[in-house]
């Protein structure tokens, strides 16, 4: 029993076997060519389409927060605007220094305010990093 065929045929093949293989493999090739063009492009839309989504969900986190410092600082200025009160009322001799002193003491330690806000920017930097950002054809979206 032979393992191996022989390297050239016991027949002569014929111009028309020639180009009948030639495009089988042309059209294998190019069609594996294509497939693999579409299927990169879905990756990349998927892509795409994870990246928007991460920094949608990061602006709407960004803007909770935004928000809450708004709130936070709003408060704050009421509270300072009442020492500043305070203050007005102990240079007019309304209240002495002990009161003055007590008073923005109590204030100032019930004041709640930050001091930073941090903006996450990690799935927008991830966004332009891999590129996602050049496959959004509508312009004012990338503007966005």
């Amino acid at each position: 029993m032979e393992v191996h065929h022989p390297h050239h045929p016991t027949h002569k093949k014929k111009w028309s076997e020639y180009i009948t293989e030639f495009i089988m493999l042309f059209a294998a090739v190019t069609l594996g060519f294509f497939a693999e063009n579409i299927r990169e492009h879905q990756v990349i839309d998927n892509h795409k389409n994870q990246n928007l989504v991460a920094m949608i969900d990061d602006l709407r986190q960004d803007s909770s927060e935004i928000d809450n410092r708004i709130e936070e600082y709003t408060s704050a200025l009421k509270q300072f605007e009442k020492i500043k009160d305070f203050s007005f009322a102990y240079s007019h001799q309304k209240i002495n220094e002990n009161e003055l002193v007590d008073s923005i003491i109590k204030t100032y330690v019930n004041t709640r305010y930050g001091i930073g806000l941090f903006i996450n920017n990690a799935s927008y930097k991830n966004t332009i990093s891999s590129g996602s950002l050049s496959f959004i054809k509508n312009n004012e979206t990338k503007k966005l």
